[in-house]
């Protein structure tokens, strides 16, 4: 009988083990989820700091080219390195607002357009397969040629 009372035991873990098994998944899968999310977040923020090294380095050439090549004086160099940056920062700072009233902007035209067509996918077209229209005179109707 103790051998049995061992078994049945064994078979409640067993259970338990499962149970915790399908949560570690659940957690797994909603971690996995997470790193996806940051992975993309981390890509659009080197693509972010790219461009403002780009626009920190091209601020930083102009301003040593004035100094040797066209005789600038210093404080005319560093005051076109300050507008470069400040400029860069401004640029970076207003893509996102630009980006996203501009695809309003888009979103707005192609609904006022398609509203105003009476056609979804062009004259000939119907449910997106060419239709006949021709009536009469030199061609009545659709013409292999």
């Amino acid at each position: 009988m103790n051998e049995i009372d061992r078994l049945g035991g064994l078979g409640e873990q067993i259970g338990g083990l499962e149970r915790d098994m399908g949560d570690a998944t659940a957690v797994t899968a909603t971690f996995a989820a997470e790193l996806r999310g940051m992975r993309g977040t981390l890509g659009d923020t080197a693509r972010d700091l790219s461009n403002l090294e780009r626009g920190f380095s091209g601020g930083l050439k102009r301003a040593f080219d004035g100094l040797v090549f066209d005789g600038m004086k210093l404080s005319d160099a560093l005051g076109s390195v300050a507008r470069a940056m400040v400029n860069t920062t401004y640029n970076a700072a207003l893509k996102p607002v630009t980006d996203h009233f501009g695809g309003l902007l888009a979103d707005g035209v192609n609904s006022l357009v398609t509203g105003m067509l009476p056609f979804k996918d062009g004259a000939p077209f119907s449910q997106g397969r060419v239709m006949p229209f021709a009536m009469g005179g030199v061609v009545s109707g659709p013409m292999a040629f």
